[in-house]
């Protein structure tokens, strides 16, 4: 993958870390279904692995939430590290 792309998708991912760390469980809820799309395609593109957590894998200093990928759902825990 060339590093325009790369950079683009890292810029995405960040943005939807972002987006996911400001939002309360029930706003998360609410958009699951869209943020799990979204972020499974990043996952995918980026080649992380099926259980990664994302925040740790873009920010790890700075992870207050742990995102981890499955392909139908999407788990927020801080109990995982």
């Amino acid at each position: 993958m060339d590093p325009v792309r790369m950079g683009t998708l890292k810029f995405q991912a960040d943005t939807a870390v972002l987006l996911i760390k400001q939002l309360s469980l029930r706003e998360f809820v609410k958009i699951h279904s869209w943020v799990a799309q979204r972020l499974n395609r990043i996952a995918r593109l980026l080649v992380f692995s099926y259980h990664q957590c994302i925040v740790c894998a873009l920010k790890p200093a700075d992870s207050a939430r742990h995102v981890i990928f499955d392909p139908f759902l999407i788990v927020t825990d801080n109990s995982f590290h």
